[in-house]
C-alpha cells in the first residue's frame, strides 16, 4: 500500500527518509498518473474547485489531494479482483505511459 500527500508543486516536496507518505516528487519519481473516467474526473474537478473557492474565502493557500493506493496480492482470486475495480468509475494510479 502506498499514499501520496500531493500539492501540485515540487519545491521542498520529497518525503524524508523514514516517512511513510510520499510528496510530490516522489509520485514523479515514481511515474505514477491518476487515470480517471470522463465522468470520475469531472467530479473530481467540480469538488476541487469548490474546497478552493471555500479556502480563498478565508484567505488559505493550501491544498492537498491525499492518494491512496492498494496493491491487490499475486493470488487475489478474480472473484475479488472484479469485486475491488468493478466499475470503470473508480480511479486508478497507473505507471506513467513512455
Amino acid at each position: 500500500h502506498e499514499t501520496f500527500d500531493v500539492k501540485g508543486s515540487t519545491l521542498n516536496r520529497k518525503s524524508k527518509p523514514g516517512e511513510s507518505i510520499g510528496k510530490d516528487e516522489d509520485w514523479v519519481d515514481a511515474g505514477l498518473r491518476l487515470r480517471l473516467p470522463d465522468g470520475c474526473r469531472r467530479q473530481l474537478r467540480a469538488a476541487h474547485e469548490q474546497d478552493a473557492a471555500f479556502l480563498a474565502g478565508f484567505g488559505v493557500m493550501d491544498y492537498s489531494l491525499l492518494i491512496g493506493i492498494h496493491h491487490l496480492d499475486d493470488g487475489a482470486d478474480a472473484a475479488s479482483m472484479a469485486a475491488a475495480s468493478s466499475s470503470a468509475a473508480r480511479p486508478a494510479a497507473v505507471p506513467a505511459l513512455a
